[in-house]
Order: structure tokens, then C-alpha cells, then sequence
């Protein structure tokens, strides 16, 4: 039996909705969901993904990259209106493009690494998003202090 009559004699007596639009796909006839045309397939997944951990580690790199890349914008801004360009304004560039480099960096292997990550045991995943969580609060602070 191929994948297709599979998935058909599957959704012969269920009622299931399409995940793209909705339509019942109770009775199917083809592979494929009458309303939308999206070919579909019949597979295992998990119940639940637990995705908190990862979302979690976005977030915060979200926000150390956010106030990183703010403040390259405000110190340009902030010569075009007449300030001084001085030590000052090259630390603060200085410094916040180390730190939209770091945390973009750790951004980029995080996306390439999820699946892996995923497969860690929860205690190792929570701690690496609260070292993911430290380095954001590093870098915020860093910036803060900058005058």
C-alpha cells in the first residue's frame, strides 16, 4: 500500500481538518485537500514540542541584538545633529557592535543547531538559555553604562 492510500484510507472515517485551510478532509479521494490543492501527508509527530526553552533564547537574544543595533542607529543620529565625534561615541560604536556580533553569532549556531538542541534533556537546554540569558544581560548592561 503506497503513502497516498494510506493517508486516504486513514481520513476515510475521520474527521480532520486541513492545516492550511480548514476544509474536512473526512472521505479524501486524492492526496491532496480538495479546497486548497496542498498535497498532504500522513506522518508521526510529536504531541508536544516544547519549544519554551528555545523561545526563551530568542527572546533574549532578541533583545541584546535590538539594544545593540539601536544604538548604532542613535550615535550616527546623534553626529548628524551636531555632536562631538570623540572616545566616547567611538566606544559606544565600538561596543555595540561587539555586542550585535556575539549575540548575532550566538543567534546564527542556535537557528543552524535547533534540532540538536531540542534533543538535549530539558535541565541542559534551561541551562544553556540562562547562559544565553547572562550574556544578553552583559551586554545590555555594558551598553547602559556607556555615556
Amino acid at each position: 500500500m503506497n503513502d497516498e492510500q494510506l493517508l486516504i484510507n486513514f481520513l476515510a472515517d475521520r474527521d480532520t481538518p486541513c492545516p492550511l485551510c480548514g476544509y474536512n478532509l473526512r472521505g479524501l479521494q486524492r492526496g491532496a485537500c480538495p479546497e486548497c490543492n496542498q498535497a498532504l501527508v500522513l506522518k508521526v509527530d510529536l504531541a508536544e514540542h516544547r519549544l519554551a526553552a528555545l523561545i526563551v533564547a530568542f527572546l533574549c537574544l532578541g533583545s541584546g541584538i535590538g539594544v545593540d543595533l539601536l544604538l548604532l542607529v542613535v550615535v550616527p543620529l546623534d553626529l548628524l545633529h551636531g555632536a562631538k565625534f570623540d572616545a566616547y561615541l567611538v566606544r559606544g560604536l565600538v561596543t555595540a557592535a561587539l555586542g550585535l556580533a556575539v549575540e548575532s553569532g550566538v543567534l546564527v549556531a542556535l537557528l543552524r543547531l535547533r534540532r540538536r538542541f531540542q534533543r538535549l534533556d530539558p535541565s541542559t537546554r534551561w541551562i544553556i538559555v540562562f547562559a544565553i540569558f547572562f550574556l544578553t544581560v552583559i551586554n545590555v548592561s555594558i551598553v547602559a553604562m556607556l555615556p
